[in-house]
């Protein structure tokens, strides 16, 4: 961070790199001024309201919600955003969600969370996250909006994967 121009923000996401950026870590980068931010995909609700605690209220420092599943909970304790996997499907319905949420409207936001979840289980459901990219791909397919190719080492779906998540939507 001290060798860059623009600003930086921190990845957490223990399922990928099997590592965890510890909190007390996460406080002391925040008060660097090339590091804007975190993105926090760990799947555990205490450190999130720890993280989110040490971005509320700050104009310098910020917090993502990488756990769609969270997405309105986060924002409701005080997230800035949320960056859900799902969303590449969905996009206007975590719109909605979000505005709702920062609006005080939780009642729908809950809503549109429950929704969501629905949808996402339809690509994460029984699946390893690589298999649930390449899912989410072919959902992403019926829209037009990408290929359902992967880079190596992830593999394509089976045509009777693929068919059986198409018809589910």
């Amino acid at each position: 961070a001290d060798n860059i121009t623009g600003p930086l923000m921190l990845y957490n996401i223990l399922a990928t790199t099997h590592m965890t950026i510890p909190v007390d870590v996460v406080k002391r980068l925040a008060d660097h001024p090339n590091i804007v931010g975190l993105k926090d995909s760990e799947r555990d609700l205490e450190r999130m309201k720890e993280c989110i605690a040490i971005s509320k209220d700050r104009e310098d420092f910020a917090y993502f919600c990488g756990w769609a599943a969270q997405s309105a909970f986060s924002l409701s304790l005080g997230g800035d955003g949320i960056v859900p996997s799902t969303g590449n499907y969905v996009p206007d319905m975590f719109n909605t969600l979000y505005e709702a949420a920062v609006s005080g409207d939780m009642e729908t936001a809950n809503r549109l969370q429950d929704e969501t979840n629905e949808i996402a289980k339809i690509y994460q459901a029984g699946r390893t996250l690589g298999q649930s990219l390449t899912a989410l791909k072919v959902m992403m397919q019926t829209k037009g909006l990408c290929d359902p190719w992967m880079l190596m080492p992830l593999t394509r779906l089976s045509s009777e994967e693929e068919q059986a998540i198409k018809a589910k939507l």
